[in-house]
């Protein structure tokens, strides 16, 4: 972090003494341009960056307005109900294929809701930076969700509704590095399937 910058943390800090962390974070995002790929403010890294500029003694952050989650302490996700009735067509009918990142309080609940019902784990919380998105069959309907996040946190999901062997969408692998592999061996990357 520049002496430039810390000096434009400080001074935002000074004008805005009422601001919470949270405020402090977001407004330095916005102002520098910090966002992640899927559009997002990276407010919480940001966050990251200001605790240890302030245990550093480089800035003096206004004290918590309330307590972080308590470790251990998992997302309480409403679950959604959707239409869960069995597609059983040819592959083909279904394309072309879409991803589609999950953008918006809306979207990311329908897509931590559908985690928690399927996922084996069940939804807990995000770790570290990823990315989330819906894979889309031509109708706009949702066919799996898709999580690529750093090293080996990454993790795929298909809806149990695809129910034919050769149009699971479980035998998706997930990579940290954007790709995937259908069980057929053809490989998706990029936006459209």
């Amino acid at each position: 972090m520049t002496a430039e910058r810390i000096a434009e943390i400080n001074r935002l800090i000074e004008l805005n003494p009422e601001w919470s962390r949270t405020k402090i974070s977001q407004e330095l995002c916005e102002m520098w341009g910090w966002r992640g790929e899927n559009g997002q403010l990276k407010d919480i890294s940001c966050r990251d960056v200001l605790r240890a500029l302030d245990a550093a003694g480089k800035i003096r952050l206004p004290k918590r307005q309330k307590d972080g989650r308590s470790k251990g302490v998992a997302d309480i996700v409403p679950l959604m109900l959707h239409d869960t009735t069995a597609i059983e067509c040819p592959l083909s009918e279904l394309q072309p294929l879409s991803l589609e990142v999950v953008a918006g309080k809306g979207n990311l609940m329908e897509f931590k809701s559908y985690i928690a019902q399927y996922h084996y784990l069940g939804y807990d919380r995000n770790i570290g930076e990823n990315i989330k998105y819906f894979v889309k069959d031509t109708h706009g309907r949702i066919l799996a969700c898709l999580m690529f996040g750093s090293a080996v946190r990454t993790f795929c999901f298909a809806k149990s509704r695809l129910r034919r062997p050769h149009l699971s969408l479980r035998f998706i692998h997930g990579s940290a590095r954007g790709g995937i592999t259908l069980s057929g061996g053809a490989t998706i990357s990029g936006k459209k399937i």
